[in-house]
């Protein structure tokens, strides 16, 4: 019987990186299972901090497995930025090209171009049991904005080791090395030992 996952999120383009992440689980939105979109005060100073506010969120549903997510990318050059705010940088009225264009005209007189993804995934068992895990992956941000796969900053973010952004690269390298892959690894060696 496949164990369902209950992802308090709306970001649909984060559902279907877990579904391809967590194989073996039914990822379900907080939609499916609520039927009306998830709400959280993301007040936190970390990702940490959002990520457990994010899970403490969710409605009690005790049959689920039940999963939150916070996640940035941090500029080096930018004191950090945009950090935790990365779904909300910049003017309110941004998307997520805006937000990426943003952060290269902030760059745009920086040698030091060095940054990182960060993901923090919380997860609430049905006993209560609630773990974190983290993923990183580093590289630095491009000079310009290339490519149209993934979403969010993929475009302006090179993984070290790589020459083109996520933007470019085949999915099929970020599902292996992004930050959130790398916490799902973590997560599955968590869920295998737990259930």
């Amino acid at each position: 019987m496949t164990q369902s996952i209950l992802f308090a999120s709306n970001n649909a383009h984060k559902a279907k990186e877990l579904k391809v992440l967590l194989p073996g689980f039914d990822i379900l939105s907080y939609k499916d299972v609520f039927k009306k979109d998830f709400k959280a005060d993301e007040t936190g100073l970390s990702f940490h901090q959002n990520a457990l506010i994010k899970l403490e969120a969710i409605e009690n549903h005790p049959q689920l497995i039940c999963l939150a997510e916070d996640s940035g990318l941090v500029v080096e050059a930018l004191d950090g930025e945009p950090g935790i705010y990365s779904a909300r940088y910049g003017k309110t009225h941004f998307n997520d090209e805006d937000r990426a264009r943003f952060v290269l005209e902030k760059m745009t007189e920086k040698a030091h171009r060095a940054a990182h993804y960060i993901s923090i995934i919380a997860i609430r068992m049905p006993t209560h049991t609630v773990h974190l895990v983290q993923g990183r992956v580093d590289g630095h941000i491009a000079k310009t904005y290339e490519g149209t796969n993934g979403f969010g900053y993929d475009p302006i973010f090179i993984p070290n080791g790589y020459t083109d952004t996520f933007g470019i690269l085949d999915p099929s390298v970020k599902e292996k090395l992004s930050h959130r892959a790398r916490a799902c690894t973590q997560l599955l060696s968590v869920l295998e030992r737990d259930l």
